[in-house]
């Protein structure tokens, strides 16, 4: 692995190029349709409205969701292995929810200079006296991230109905 170098205003790029702001902005709207699915399934599980499950939802992230969702699950006659399949790919989707979370909630300082390839994020949350967090993150686990959100929405998405707007 790489060695990267300390990074500092005079390391780090702030205007990012478009493949970096391509991919966050991918990785966002692929978390929104996780969390949007995942909450219809809790709906359909519970067998109640797509708005009432919204509102029973609301403000909850999609980590507490998932939980409910195999709480649910579990539940119901012959779920166990589908919670056990959704518990599987919680434990994937907090390791990749640390990058998504990142994009969301941290400031974008830009990419480092001696390696684009690396997106740089000033945290609010101390590092040590007198030092704010900082983090680089590749490119690279970005798109792992988004690549497998997208498989996951896939592999969920033919249990998702809708039954369109109200006559």
């Amino acid at each position: 692995m790489t060695e990267l170098p300390e990074v500092s205003l005079d390391t780090v790029e702030q205007s990012l190029l478009p493949r970096h702001r391509d991919i966050m902005f991918d990785l966002i709207l692929t978390w929104a349709k996780i969390d949007g699915a995942i909450g219809a399934m809790i709906g359909s599980a519970l067998d109640i409205p797509i708005s009432d499950a919204a509102f029973l939802l609301e403000g909850w992230s999609t980590s507490a969701r998932f939980n409910e969702l195999i709480k649910t699950l579990k539940q119901l006659p012959g779920g166990d292995d589908a919670a056990k399949m959704f518990r599987r790919h919680k434990k994937t989707y907090e390791r990749f929810s640390r990058i998504r979370n990142r994009i969301a909630h941290a400031a974008c300082a830009g990419y480092l200079r001696e390696d684009p390839e690396y997106v740089v994020f000033l945290i609010f949350e101390k590092w040590a006296d007198g030092q704010m967090t900082v983090e680089s993150i590749p490119i690279d686990e970005m798109q792992a991230a988004d690549r497998w959100g997208t498989e996951f929405f896939k592999l969920i998405s033919p249990a998702l109905t809708y039954d369109g707007p109200p006559s």
